[in-house]
């Protein structure tokens, strides 16, 4: 029997925006960015390609977009083709990705760091930005310290190893060699779900585009995910961080 993980679920679902928010989010935060149609942008882990398709279409920039799982891949570029935006599609990691070093004006990130080598991808972000280059990284974080016992529920489900606090989210990025280092929005997991149920624009913006014959197991792994959002609410915040390299 194959073993799925959290995120072939999002990609056999073809989820548009996986993070509490979506694209009503993705577009509060990018309007608050003096983002220029010569800006070079990274979409790093851009799934099905939504947010890589709004920057290009809204900015006329030169967007790159990359995602490692195969079908995230290919329905980004079924998105591309459709919207009929240009964008650069790479299959790569972000631990370690083969892009050329100092290219991008801007990082964004939409919560994809917390589910990697958190230390490798901060240090990979650095590489790629050029200096003055900002990184905008919306992740999940935790309100206060989660026993062992509690974090082993998140890593059994998403294989993530840690949840960083606000703080030590700060650090990692100053670590990293960032000059400057902020955060300019936040919200615990139960006031984003609140304020969704309220949003029929969020609802109507949400992608859903399924992969034929779903194997019921995925759904399992929904369930689970369900779960574990609900009882841990109001001990984890999304965070968007903004870092810039000095």
């Amino acid at each position: 029997m194959e073993r799925y993980t959290y995120h072939d679920l999002l990609a056999y679902l073809g989820v548009g925006g996986a993070h509490p928010g979506g694209l009503p989010l993705t577009k509060e935060i990018v309007r608050e960015l003096p983002i220029k149609s010569t800006d070079h942008i990274l979409d790093a882990g851009c799934g099905t390609g939504q947010t890589a398709a709004f920057l290009a279409d809204q900015y006329g920039c030169h967007v790159t977009a990359m995602d490692q799982h195969p079908i995230m891949i290919e329905k980004s570029k079924e998105r591309f083709t459709d919207r009929e935006v240009t964008v650069d599609l790479v299959k790569g990691n972000i631990e370690n990705s083969q892009l050329e070093a100092g290219t991008f004006d801007w990082i964004i990130v939409e919560p994809v760091t917390v589910f990697t080598n958190i230390e490798k991808a901060v240090n990979e972000y650095w590489r790629l930005l050029r200096t003055g280059g900002v990184l905008i990284d919306l992740e999940m974080t935790a309100a206060d310290s989660l026993s062992k016992e509690e974090l082993g529920e998140f890593q059994s489900l998403y294989g993530l190893h840690e949840i960083p606090k606000a703080s030590d989210w700060k650090r990692i990025f100053k670590m990293a060699g960032f000059r400057t280092v902020d955060s300019f929005k936040e919200d615990t997991v139960a006031e984003v779900l609140m304020r969704q149920s309220f949003d029929t624009e969020a609802f109507a913006q949400q992608e859903i585009d399924f992969s034929v014959a779903l194997d019921p197991a995925l759904y399992e792994i929904w369930d689970h995910h369900q779960l574990l959002t609900e009882a841990f609410a109001n001990r984890l915040k999304y965070v968007v961080y903004r870092a810039e390299k000095g």
